[in-house]
């Protein structure tokens, strides 16, 4: 016979469940959350990724693409994008983004703060963190990683040599993800005639 024919009250050290109440639940920890924030970093981010998948307003038939184009950017706070992002955002992958990241800024003040915060050997850590930070879609960090890493390229090999050019075509990728071609101009330009003067075709 089970306990509950048998009205017996179930053992409470035989319980599944963790012992609960109002008291505990109230004094767990809390967390600010800024939604106005999140939608706001959400919805530049998809507004980015449609422009970059939406043919231009030039293309042929323009009268279409143009109407298409206003209708998607129409306004509005991209609610349910920005809620796919957050479910996303708590799956193994985006765990596994966050460690790596955190790991590799640990790796990277561990040897900045051993070696100096402008020895060149710094810069294969500082590549791969600002490409994981890319890939993560936080692109703010990765241009400020990709800065860093030029200053020290210049600093340590001159500014006219192959790793200072490799360092500001790896900065203007990210510039050009972020629609900041202006930035990203002169940045190409002086890496490809450093290159072109190195390797003349």
């Amino acid at each position: 016979q089970s306990l509950r024919r048998n009205n017996k009250k179930f053992p409470s050290n035989l319980s599944p469940f963790p012992a609960f109440s109002s008291h505990n639940f109230m004094a767990a920890k809390k967390t600010s959350f800024d939604l106005n924030q999140f939608l706001a970093t959400r919805t530049e981010a998809v507004n980015r990724a449609l422009d970059k998948f939406l043919p231009s307003e030039k293309t042929k038939p323009a009268t279409i693409l143009k109407a298409m184009r206003y209708s998607i950017f129409a306004g509005g706070n991209r609610m349910r994008p920005a809620l796919c992002l957050a479910a996303a955002s708590l799956g193994p992958a985006a765990a596994e983004s966050r460690d790596t990241i955190a790991g590799l800024s640990r790796g990277l003040a561990q040897a900045a703060s051993r070696d100096g915060i402008t020895n060149p050997a710094l810069l294969p850590l500082i590549d791969r963190l600002a490409g994981a930070q890319s890939e993560d879609g936080e692109l703010g960090q990765a241009v400020a990683m990709r800065r860093r890493a030029l200053k020290i390229a210049i600093a340590a090999y001159g500014p006219d040599s192959t790793n200072t050019a490799a360092a500001m075509l790896a900065l203007a990728r990210v510039q050009i993800e972020l629609y900041r071609y202006l930035d990203a101009e002169p940045l190409l330009i002086v890496a490809l005639t450093v290159r072109y003067l190195v390797r003349p075709p």
